[in-house]
């Protein structure tokens, strides 16, 4: 089996370079680790960010004021507000990325299907924080999804702001990403 090289970067930061095949087809590289799952190897570079140019880079070899690692700051700042969810009408809604998916189809399936006057919707919350199943009309599915695109694209554009603020020089350290993040609108 050729490997074939996947790059994941979660919000945390942490990058992994997995380079899946067969594990002993590979051996890692200095500074990685092998991962074995479902059978296949792969290595992982822990920790690792993405500069503004598009490469990777070790963040302890980064300034701690510098644009890398305040934009890798803001990336995990606008991943977690994205992510942390909105409320409709009192009801906590789940925003992590499955939860988007699970949106999105539900309209989708409503603008399809004419015949659907509603949809069961799965929250996302756990049942000890209520009732995680909740019935939603068109409307008031089409008023979640706007909710939750306005929310999520409030995010990116907070980050956007901060990116603005960075290469101003204008934002310097977390506590001026923190403001920008923090700022209503």
């Amino acid at each position: 089996m050729d490997p074939v090289t996947l790059i994941v970067e979660l919000a945390t930061g942490l990058v992994l370079d997995v380079a899946c095949g067969a594990p002993s087809d590979l051996e890692p590289r200095p500074g990685c680790e092998l991962v074995l799952r479902d059978g296949l190897a792969g290595e992982a570079w822990k920790g690792w960010t993405r500069s503004p140019s598009g490469d990777w880079v070790d963040p302890s070899t980064l300034a701690p004021g510098s644009v890398e690692t305040l934009d890798s700051y803001a990336r995990l700042r606008s991943w977690e507000i994205e992510t942390g969810g909105v409320d409709l009408g009192g009801q906590r809604i789940a925003t992590d990325r499955s939860s988007q998916g699970m949106i999105d189809r539900a309209i989708n399936l409503l603008d399809k299907d004419a015949s659907l006057a509603q949809v069961e919707f799965d929250t996302g919350i756990p049942v000890s924080a209520g009732d995680p199943i909740l019935t939603l009309s068109r409307d008031a599915c089409l008023t979640l999804g706007l909710l939750v695109g306005r929310h999520v694209q409030g995010t990116f554009a907070k980050r956007a702001a901060v990116l603005r603020g960075l290469r101003a020089g204008t934002i310097t350290d977390r506590a001026g990403v923190d403001a920008v993040f923090a700022a209503g609108g």
